[in-house]
């Protein structure tokens, strides 16, 4: 074997085992070929990941016609990606496709979003913009679950966009940390419109404060109302019937707090235990003397002549 062609056998051998990367997509659109436009702001999503950076490309295609190209440029105050495009047409009602050039792993990717051409429409918006991705994403706008990272949760109602939470202690309540489950890949803002992280932000609870849960899709949005209400102190009433003739007295218990449990102790006397039911509980045939009863905290000592 001559040395030339031992060099040629290397050089083929050496450009076989290199990796072979797909170039950046020249796409380009000759706007002077048609005469009505639309535009249209997106959100790129592929494999599981949202591009950011203008060095990732979206196209918008009719058949395998190049009617609009854009690349993503950051919001302001928001710090989501947003690719806003013009995209041409001479008639209404063509079906445009995408196409996404992924930077971070050089490769073209079809997206599954398509759209219906508009004359002088306007589809997406910076809060709202349309996703161009290539799987379908999660159009629910749920909040499952809600609490705080530094209060206990009494109580917890979640229904109709409203969330009704009971907490302890009221020195609380203008500086708690609220941790959230929402739908997948859904997303909680305030007010503003800046996205709130679960565990992140201390927040004044003192009134009830709006949010808003953006899908992962960001197709749809919902309201919900947080309202939170410290657990008043419990207020206890008691009663006693004395014994007459032959039969053994009563004591009735009233007590704001549902279920809790009731206790009557006296000497020589079995204790009872009893559960508030709709508000008091009462207990029958006792016998003269003299009882502790105790509810929560509180502690009585009642007489039954």
């Amino acid at each position: 074997m001559t040395p030339l062609f031992r060099s040629i056998i290397v050089l083929i051998l050496f450009t076989l085992a290199a990796p072979v990367e797909a170039q950046v997509p020249d796409w380009q659109v000759n706007e002077n070929s048609y005469e009505f436009t639309m535009t249209l702001t997106a959100f790129l999503h592929v494999n599981g990941n949202d591009l950011a950076g203008a060095n990732h490309r979206v196209a918008a295609f009719h058949g395998n016609e190049i009617r609009g190209v854009s690349s993503p440029i950051i919001q302001s105050g928001q710090g989501d990606y947003v690719a806003i495009m013009t995209i041409f047409s001479n008639t209404t009602d063509e079906e445009i496709n995408f196409r996404i050039y992924d930077a971070a792993t050089n490769t073209v990717v079809e997206a599954a979003t398509s759209i219906t051409f508009e004359i002088d429409a306007n589809i997406g918006s910076r809060f709202m913009p349309l996703i161009i991705s290539d799987q379908v994403l999660n159009d629910e706008t749920a909040i499952l679950d809600f609490g705080f990272d530094n209060a206990e949760v009494n109580t917890l109602s979640i229904q109709n966009g409203s969330i009704a939470i009971e907490i302890e202690d009221e020195s609380q309540i203008t500086q708690l940390v609220p941790n959230f489950v929402l739908s997948d890949g859904a997303q909680l803002f305030n007010l503003e419109q800046e996205a709130l992280l679960s565990g992140q932000e201390q927040l004044d609870f003192s009134n009830p404060i709006r949010f808003q849960v953006r899908s992962e899709d960001r197709s749809s949005t919902q309201d919900w109302m947080v309202t939170v209400s410290v657990r008043p102190e419990p207020v206890a009433r008691f009663y006693r019937k004395n014994s007459v003739c032959f039969l053994n007295g009563e004591i009735k218990v009233e007590y704001s707090i549902e279920n809790e449990s009731v206790s009557l102790r006296a000497d020589n006397f079995d204790t009872q235990i009893q559960p508030i039911f709709e508000g008091s509980t009462i207990f029958r045939d006792v016998p003269a003397g003299t009882y502790t009863v105790e509810v929560g905290d509180i502690i009585k000592e009642i007489t039954i002549e």
